[in-house]
């Protein structure tokens, strides 16, 4: 008898995200969904988070932060978590989820914010070693 074949599914989808560190990479991304939006960032802000549509109508979120100000990595990985819970709480309104449940949250935060941070860390040329 052939062995059981595990299914693997994915009950919520990864929103689509970019990462922009400078508004360079920003003006790309506005390029690549047919948009124009001049401000990367607002007067002040280290960080923010940009909706929009990509070509095939999917919503697209811009995370952008200004890797070029003298921020310690704790700020970072600071803003991070802030814009992190921004995208989760746009998905779920979308989703039309208006009481996640505190695991659902706690999940879906840790699995966005690990998202970003890696893209972060790949930009950036690092890396994170845990210790547990």
């Amino acid at each position: 008898m052939a062995k059981a074949k595990v299914l693997q599914g994915c009950t919520i989808t990864m929103p689509k995200m970019v990462l922009c560190l400078n508004q360079q990479e920003y003006d790309q991304v506005m390029k690549e969904v047919n948009s124009y939006s001049s401000v990367y960032l607002p007067k002040s802000k280290n960080a923010c988070v940009r909706i929009f549509d990509d070509p095939e109508g999917n919503e697209l979120f811009i995370i952008c932060l200004d890797a070029a100000k003298d921020v310690t990595v704790m700020d970072m990985v600071g803003l991070i978590v802030h814009e992190t819970v921004h995208v989760f709480q746009s998905k779920c309104a979308n989703m039309g989820e208006d009481h996640p449940s505190s695991e659902f949250q706690a999940y879906g935060i840790q699995n966005l914010f690990l998202t970003i941070l890696e893209a972060y860390l790949e930009k950036k040329g690092g890396s994170v070693k845990l210790c547990i």
